[in-house]
């Protein structure tokens, strides 16, 4: 299992879905979890399945990797929140954590929130409320007790996606 992390706007689930395409495996997004909850409450689900969006990413991962599936998942990691999930995966996989970093995350996180038609007054909530308020506890990265990969996305990808691919495949070995 692939697990890309890193802060807000660092290009986890862009560089998540090319790594996921390169490898032809499954990519699971969490924002995109939390995203389809959001839909089905639009559409008339109850309330409540807009908090289930931690619980139902970590478990549809279990289920796949329990399966013996090899996916790739992205999302913002919070420290003191993801340990025991990604830990408990490891019963199941071999776990790579490919921790992405940017100086400009919160710049293109901004931007790209934007691009989407998000209110200023929401980026503004969100980015006092969580982004800035969580600081290193969702940017720095997290010792899960697996191989970590540390790629820079400045400007690009440092190191780069062929090199990422070896690296994860080298690691992902099963012994």
């Amino acid at each position: 299992m692939v697990l890309v992390s890193g802060a807000p706007g660092s290009g986890k689930t862009t560089l998540g879905a090319l790594i996921a395409s390169r490898l032809r495996v499954q990519h699971i997004d969490r924002d995109f979890v939390a995203n389809g909850l959001r839909l089905t409450v639009k559409l008339g689900g109850p309330a409540s399945l807009a908090q289930r969006a931690p619980a139902a990413a970590w478990g549809t991962l279990e289920h796949l990797t329990a399966a013996g599936a090899t996916v790739v998942f992205s999302g913002t990691m919070y420290r003191g929140e993801m340990e025991q999930s990604v830990r408990r995966l490891r019963d199941f996989a071999t776990v790579v954590n490919v921790h992405l970093s940017a100086p400009n995350a919160t710049e293109r996180w901004i931007a790209a929130r934007r691009h989407e038609g998000v209110s200023e007054e929401v980026i503004e909530e969100i980015l006092v409320g969580r982004i800035h308020k969580l600081g290193a506890a969702i940017a720095d990265p997290v010792d899960y007790g697996c191989t970590r990969i540390d790629v820079e996305t400045h400007d690009g990808y440092n190191p780069t996606v062929e090199v990422l691919l070896e690296r994860i495949l080298r690691a992902g070995r099963i012994p």
